[in-house]
């Protein structure tokens, strides 16, 4: 989500080929339309026009981006973020900066909006460092097709489902897929601000949903996490699936994990950027390998900033 030179200059030079040719097409339809006395002045000034608009068009959410990531957050938001995410505290002044962009376009970018209640300006930056997080590590990162995040002022039933059992209990929720809810986070407010309070409970319903997300860039929320070489996936699948079939009382991983695939990795992630000086210990392989999916170390921060 954040444009680095390279993007933008890759994006500059696309979209000054497709304004010529939009030019060009555009000044040949003119030349046919134009009287004979002013087709060559109308075709040119048709063209120009054509091929200066749709460059400005194609770069405009590229440079708002880089506009919106260079401003960052105001002062009293960045406290707000050493006090409450230790995740963020932790890290490395220039990984602090990249956060604090990340999260100022999500801000810009991701509507959020209050189901029966008020978002306060918390919330939001609670949720779009939950969207940050997880990303840092990826330079050229898209969270595709992420529309708009709604919060429930509680727990919440699935609502694609029209029957069944229904108790109100669902924290968080990633839709995929085709329909009107295409591309929408769903969180209980009461559990993204406890997500915040203890680091040691591993539980961050932020977090977890947009692990989901990505998941999901490679095509289909499975568990198995994008840009992995063939050989590391496969051995990823082998420990989730030896981890799905541990001893509850013997896995470093809250029990609903345990679910699927899919939610191992979720719960894994939370447990990675909340307390992974912790996981580090309990599970050394299933740490390393959540280092090498998201290219951060976690732990290696806490430990210099506790030496600091």
């Amino acid at each position: 989500m954040l444009p680095t030179p390279k993007d933008i200059a890759a994006q500059r030079i696309w979209s000054a080929l497709y304004a010529l040719l939009v030019g060009a097409g555009t000044a040949f339809l003119a030349l046919a339309l134009v009287p004979a006395r002013a087709r060559a002045v109308g075709a040119s000034v048709a063209g120009v026009l054509a091929a200066f608009g749709w460059y400005r068009r194609s770069m405009a959410r590229i440079l708002r981006r880089r506009r919106v990531a260079a401003r960052g957050l105001a002062e009293s938001w960045r406290e707000v973020l050493e006090r409450r995410v230790r995740a963020y505290a932790r890290l490395a002044p220039e990984m602090k900066a990249r956060c604090e962009a990340l999260c100022a376009v999500v801000l810009a970018e991701v509507r959020m909006q209050g189901v029966g209640c008020e978002l306060s300006d918390e919330d939001r930056l609670l949720i779009s460092v939950s969207a940050a997080l997880p990303i840092l590590g990826f330079p050229g990162w898209e969270y595709e097709g992420l529309k708009e995040v709604l919060v429930y002022p509680r727990s919440f039933d699935d609502p694609t489902k029209a029957g069944g059992k229904r108790g109100g209990d669902a924290a968080g929720m990633v839709f995929s897929g085709e329909g009107m809810m295409e591309g929408m986070v769903i969180l209980a407010r009461p559990e993204l601000r406890k997500a915040f309070n203890i680091d040691t409970d591993h539980y961050n319903v932020g977090i977890h949903e947009f692990a989901h997300l990505v998941d999901r860039a490679d095509g289909c929320v499975d568990g198995v996490p994008p840009g992995l070489p063939r050989e590391r996936a496969v051995r990823w699948l082998e420990m989730v699936e030896a981890e799905l079939h541990e001893d509850l009382g013997r896995s470093a991983i809250r029990p609903y994990g345990h679910t699927n695939r899919q939610e191992f990795f979720a719960v894994a992630s939370e447990f990675f950027f909340e307390d992974p000086l912790n996981l580090r210990t309990r599970d050394p392989e299933l740490y390393a390998m959540l280092v090498e999916l998201y290219r951060q170390d976690p732990a290696a921060d806490e430990e210099r900033d506790r030496a600091a």
